[in-house]
C-alpha cells in the first residue's frame, strides 16, 4: 500500500512514453486477471483485433498496471455470473480501452471521489475484498502522465464503464479497426 501511494506521487518521474501496442498491453492485463474472474464466476470477455495493432504513445508497464487495476475493480464489484467486457477502439488521433462491468454502478454524488487517494465509495466488493482507495488514483495519474485521460460513465444499478484514451504517436491513425473480431471467455 505504501509503495502504491508513493507511486501515485511520482508518476511523472516513472512514466517513459514510447510507441506501445494498446491491444497487446490490454491482452496481457486480461490474461493476468482471468484467474480472479474464474474464482468469482465472472465471464471476462475481451474484444480485441486478432492480428492488428493499435499503436499509442504510452509506457507499456504503466499502461498494463492501469488496465489491470480497472479490470480488477470491475471483477471486485461485479456479482458472480455477470460479465466484464474489455474492448479497444481506434479514433482519428487516439485509441480507447474500455472496461465495462455489471456491478452496482457509481452514484453521481460520489464521482468526485473516484480518482482521489482514499476515495472509497459506498459500493462494497462482492466477495469482501479489501478496498484501499488507491487503485483508481494511481491509474488516473499513470494515464495522465502518458498524456491520456481516464473517465467513468455509470448509471447506478446498471454498472460502470471506465475508459482510457491515449494519443497515437504524431497523430497517426493505427492500422487497426479494433472492432470485435473475436470474443474469448474465461
Amino acid at each position: 500500500t505504501i509503495r502504491r501511494l508513493m507511486a501515485v506521487s511520482h508518476c511523472n518521474d516513472v512514466v517513459k512514453v514510447r510507441d506501445v501496442d494498446l491491444c497487446a498491453a490490454v491482452a496481457e492485463a486480461v490474461s493476468r486477471q482471468r484467474g480472479y474472474a474464474q474464482v468469482k464466476s465472472i465471464r471476462l470477455l475481451d474484444q480485441l483485433p486478432e492480428e492488428e495493432e493499435a499503436i499509442v504513445a504510452a509506457d507499456r508497464l504503466a499502461l498494463v498496471e492501469a488496465v489491470l487495476n480497472l479490470i480488477g475493480n470491475a471483477i471486485k464489484y461485479s456479482p458472480g455470473g455477470s460479465t466484464v467486457q474489455v474492448s479497444v477502439s481506434v479514433g482519428a488521433d487516439c485509441a480507447t480501452c474500455a472496461v465495462r462491468a455489471q456491478g452496482p454502478g457509481i452514484h453521481p454524488e460520489e464521482r468526485s471521489k473516484l480518482f482521489t487517494i482514499g476515495g472509497i465509495l459506498s459500493s462494497k466488493p462482492t466477495a469482501g475484498e479489501p478496498q484501499t482507495g488507491i487503485g483508481l488514483a494511481l491509474s488516473f495519474e499513470l494515464i495522465r502522465a502518458m498524456g491520456g485521460t481516464l473517465a467513468c460513465d455509470s448509471i447506478p444499478g446498471e454498472g460502470a464503464t471506465f475508459s482510457i484514451r491515449l494519443p497515437m504517436p504524431d497523430g497517426r491513425r493505427s492500422s487497426a479497426t479494433c472492432t470485435a473480431r473475436r470474443a474469448r471467455r474465461a
